[in-house]
């Protein structure tokens, strides 16, 4: 999917191409370089093309 921008970080998905997990990486948005500021275990693979929309509640 395609990174989203919330607030001053970035999130965006990744995959482990060694068991096929997914995460979810939360960036510094000025600093993408430092690397994840937080990782999130997605409980299954995320597919490369998903795409979704925050709405609000």
């Amino acid at each position: 999917g395609e990174p989203c921008f919330a607030g001053d970080h970035l999130l965006t998905f990744a995959i482990d191409r060694t068991d096929y997990r997914s995460f979810l990486l939360i960036l510094r948005a000025d600093d993408v370089a430092a690397g994840p500021v937080a990782t999130i275990a997605i409980g299954s693979r995320v597919p490369l093309g998903l795409h979704g929309a925050w709405l609000p509640s």
